[in-house]
């Protein structure tokens, strides 16, 4: 009875509408009738569970691929792991930036180094610690000397010594002073005079690093070896300046490079711009990274430049591969995410076990110069992006407790490049 009563108010409302008399209408055609007016909203229904149920899935799937990462990459040595990652691209279809090869082999110059066999200092009969206890100055000879000599005396054909603690205690107030120029000018003096080498020294502590030695400049070097003894070193040595020592000085300082290779797909989706994503992290950032691929390839509105970096000390700016990008795509837009880590932090500060802030690279590797002519030629151009940060303590979590951070992390990164964030947008 109230089912009956039910489709007779269905049939007044439909009546109403169209201007039906459904009130004479049989039962069953206004029942098939109310069910064409509310389909719509069941349709809508089905297709919000099927949605729910294909993200369900399709955050599964992302799961299990980064655990198989981390598994695989906890699993095998590290000169093995830029293997792993070419397998892998290849696999996708993802290929090499240039060259059809995934390695980009550089060389980082360094300037000079003094670090080796043949740089040497002995007082005494003692062994000096190069570094630690003396460090050759930048304008030194590459000689060796041996002799004998008392430090308050300055013989012709004899090395020759230097206390630097009264000059650094005259000018320590003055940063107008420059020490290395005051170190040239006694050193040509000394070599003018027949000293056969200067030996600079340092008695107070509290003023170890008023000179050190500059890896970038070389020019006119002198013609006798020229080191700095360090307070420690001088210590060490039990020299004293009134009584006379046995000296064997050797300096060598040479040019120094660093070589070494990234690792560097390209995801190219004919874009406007392009975005790179690098990481130096072996196990959890690389498992990012691979992870990534997927939503990367299906994400059109970008280009995409994916780079591991095996076993470097340097920024990606220093490697050179901003330069060559900028060559390959010129008309393009770069910017960047890195994924490392922050082996400082805890994760009870950040929840999530990462951390993101604003990052900033510049275009051109750059060093710090003594000189402001050399400060003149570094490119100031940067190009922005994100910096993830893995937590201290997200890096000695298991293996699942890991997974959970990158699955959050990979949400975060695809939720930046869906929505353009404005690290995306901007223009450097």
């Amino acid at each position: 009875m109230k089912a009956s009563c039910q489709l007779q108010n269905y049939s007044t409302i439909l009546g109403k509408l169209v201007s039906w008399p459904f009130e004479k209408t049989h039962p069953l055609v206004c029942l098939m009738l109310a069910g064409i007016l509310f389909f719509p909203s069941s349709i809508q229904a089905q297709s919000k569970r099927k949605k729910l149920k294909e993200e369900k899935a399709a955050a599964a799937q992302l799961k299990a691929q980064i655990m198989h990462h981390l598994t695989q990459l906890q699993a095998i040595e590290q000169q093995n792991i830029p293997g792993y990652f070419q397998e892998f691209m290849e696999q996708k279809v993802i290929t090499p930036l240039n060259n059809n090869q995934f390695a980009d082999s550089f060389v980082i110059n360094e300037g000079n180094d003094y670090r080796n066999n043949n740089t040497s200092v002995s007082l005494n009969g003692i062994s000096l610690q190069a570094g630690t206890d003396f460090f050759p100055l930048h304008f030194s000879s590459n000689t060796q000397i041996i002799g004998s000599a008392a430090p308050a005396l300055n013989e012709s054909g004899a090395p020759w010594f230097r206390n630097l603690s009264d000059i650094i205690h005259e000018h320590a107030q003055d940063p107008k002073f420059d020490f290395t120029a005051y170190c040239i000018k006694e050193s040509k003096r000394a070599a003018a005079k027949g000293a056969s080498a200067l030996l600079f020294y340092n008695t107070d502590s509290s003023f170890q690093n008023a000179i050190t030695f500059n890896p970038f400049q070389r020019n006119d070097s002198l013609p006798i070896p020229i080191v700095c003894i360090t307070p420690s070193g001088w210590c060490k040595s039990n020299a004293d300046e009134v009584n006379t020592m046995d000296i064997n000085v050797s300096v060598s300082i040479q040019p120094k490079t660093f070589r070494s290779v990234n690792y560097v797909s390209f995801i190219n989706h004919h874009a406007d711009s392009t975005l790179i994503l690098y990481t130096r992290q072996p196990v959890e950032g690389l498992a990012t990274l691979l992870s990534l691929t997927d939503v990367l390839q299906k994400q059109t509105k970008l280009n995409y430049v994916l780079v591991y970096q095996p076993y470097q000390p340097y920024h990606l700016a220093n490697t050179g591969l901003l330069n060559q990008l900028e060559t390959i795509h010129s008309l393009h837009c770069q910017y960047a995410i890195e994924i490392m880590a922050d082996t400082t932090t805890k994760t009870d500060t950040f929840q999530h076990g990462y951390y993101t802030q604003a990052l900033s690279i510049p275009l051109k590797q750059t060093y710090h110069f003594h000189s402001t002519e050399n400060q003149q030629n570094v490119n100031s151009r940067t190009i922005p992006g994100i910096q993830y940060l893995f937590t201290k303590n997200c890096l000695t979590n298991s293996t699942e407790e890991k997974t959970l951070v990158i699955l959050g992390m990979i949400r975060d990164i695809q939720t930046q490049i869906t929505t353009g964030t404005n690290h995306i947008k901007s223009k450097p």
